[in-house]
């Protein structure tokens, strides 16, 4: 006994859509990234690869993770310290 499941096809077709487009502006991004240097295309298309699922790759004081990347306490944590239930 068969069953179809059409509903399956149509979300694994977005998904591979979808990756397409991230795919394409990760490529766009690489293209116009640092406008004097020349680029070649396998170059683009590597970092297109690598970044389109994330292509957040900052890693300034502003973005970053005050945890991860200065080993500082989070305000939760800072909040938590000064709180009655901490000794």
């Amino acid at each position: 006994m068969s069953i179809d499941f059409p509903q399956k096809d149509m979300k694994r077709a977005a998904r591979r859509k979808a990756k397409a487009l991230r795919y394409k502006q990760a490529k766009e991004v690489a293209h116009n990234m640092w406008p004097g240097i020349p680029h070649d295309e396998e170059w683009e298309e590597q970092w297109a690869k690598r970044h389109a699922d994330n292509m957040k790759a900052c890693s300034c004081w502003m973005c970053g993770n005050p945890r991860k990347q200065f080993h500082k306490e989070t305000l939760q944590e800072k909040k938590f310290k000064e709180s009655p239930w901490c000794d």
